[in-house]
């Protein structure tokens, strides 16, 4: 009898090292929400010619929703959409409706692998649209000023699964951006760009909590 208890707990304890809540061809979902701090420089041009240069900052506030597919119990890949505001450094009261949304795809690695836990860190690589809305400056006119840019990112997070499929993640990421102006509009009149150009560079850290899914 005693041998037959030594057997069960040597199966269990094989079990619990080797469960996992990633396995080949696993499907992952994520659904949450990120705050974000970034540093900004926009610079201006005129015929070429730098006419301005300005450092600040900015914040994000973004709800996401990624899916990922697991190809081995240590490698996944997927893609994930964001959309929320983007708030500048700013007292301006024309700042209404500002906002930031990308699309992006990352790959995940998996060093801790267990069956109610799991860590990642992975890169992406997107695009990413920004509509910003102030007071021109110069004309005091509401003006819209549309850009947009290749989204690059770092992370690392966990996923915790209390139940069989669903749990809560928690991620903490890197972003970095080179916004270009695309279009320019005052007071809704279209200006034209030929001469203007004006690029906004961001870099950011964020924190991120949610929902996660998986199937095996």
């Amino acid at each position: 009898m005693k041998k037959i208890w030594i057997s069960v707990l040597v199966l269990w304890c094989s079990v619990q090292l080797h469960a996992q809540s990633l396995t080949n061809g696993t499907l992952g979902f994520q659904i949450g929400y990120d705050f974000a701090a970034h540093g900004t420089l926009t610079k201006t041009q005129l015929f070429g010619i730098t006419t301005d240069t300005d450092t600040g900052g900015a914040v994000t506030n973004m709800f996401n929703i990624g899916l990922q597919y697991s190809f081995a119990s240590w490698f996944s890949a997927g893609v994930e959409f964001n959309y929320g505001a983007y708030l500048e450094d700013t007292t301006d009261t024309g700042a209404d409706g500002n906002n930031f949304n990308t699309i992006a795809f990352d790959a995940r690695l998996y060093p801790l692998n267990k069956d109610h836990i799991n860590w990642y860190f992975g890169a992406q690589a997107g695009l990413t649209n920004l509509l910003i809305n102030r007071i021109d400056p110069v004309t005091t006119l509401q003006a819209s000023y549309k850009y947009s840019s290749p989204h690059l990112g770092l992370f690392t997070g966990i996923n915790w699964y209390f139940l069989d499929v669903a749990g809560l993640f928690f991620q903490v990421d890197y972003s970095n951006h080179g916004f270009e102006l695309k279009e320019l509009t005052l007071d809704g009149a279209q200006q034209d760009l030929s001469n203007i150009a004006q690029t906004l560079d961001t870099k950011g850290v964020g924190v991120r909590a949610g929902i996660t899914f998986h199937l095996n």
